[in-house]
């Protein structure tokens, strides 16, 4: 929902995790007010996924291969202030079908508190996954964001809680000595 919400590492991480497993894998950096795959991957400047969405250039010219065998990534190119507009239009519709040539396509998007970017690519895509940051994100929030997508033409298929504090958190207590740690068949 919110800035720093950890988006871009769950985004790399489920590609990555994809890749390994021999998936072919794109990622789209679709943040177009805060890049930083270029500086992530280590990429030369490139006109990225907003000249893409301008057809200044073709998919297919954006494209870097990763260090990760099958991963693939189309930076967004320089800072767009107008990204809602690149968004709108039908050119992500001919790129996302360009993109089916991939076994796995993510979209890495802005906060969905902070511009309507995320709700435009919804309705695109087959499904939208929520992250929301452990100790701060607002259910309110969440809720809300996630009737937002639907309401967009989205399927949330779930939230990937971030930034969890293990120590703290009460889940995976320590047992008693005297607790069974399983039940035995007689």
């Amino acid at each position: 929902a919110a800035p720093q919400e950890g988006r871009t590492f769950t985004a790399l991480a489920l590609a990555q995790t994809a890749a390994l497993a021999g998936r072919r894998v794109l990622v789209m950096e679709c943040d177009f007010q805060r890049p930083v795959f270029a500086k992530l991957f280590n990429l030369a400047d490139s006109e990225g996924m907003a000249g893409v969405l301008r057809k200044k250039i073709k998919p297919q010219e954006a494209i870097f291969a990763t260090d990760t065998a099958n991963l693939f990534v189309i930076p967004a190119g320089q800072a767009v202030v107008s990204s809602s507009e690149l968004l709108a239009g039908d050119n992500l519709e001919s790129v996302l079908l360009w993109a089916k040539r991939f076994d796995l396509v993510i979209l890495d998007s802005s906060s969905a508190l902070s511009k309507p970017d995320a709700r435009l690519i919804a309705g695109s895509v087959d499904g939208v996954i929520y992250c929301a940051r452990w100790g701060s994100a607002d259910i309110a929030d969440v809720s809300a964001i996630a009737r937002d997508m639907q309401t967009a033409g989205g399927h949330v298929v779930g939230v990937v809680m971030t930034m969890v504090d293990t120590a703290r958190q009460g889940l995976y207590e320590k047992r008693s000595s005297s607790a069974p740690a399983f039940a035995r068949a007689s």
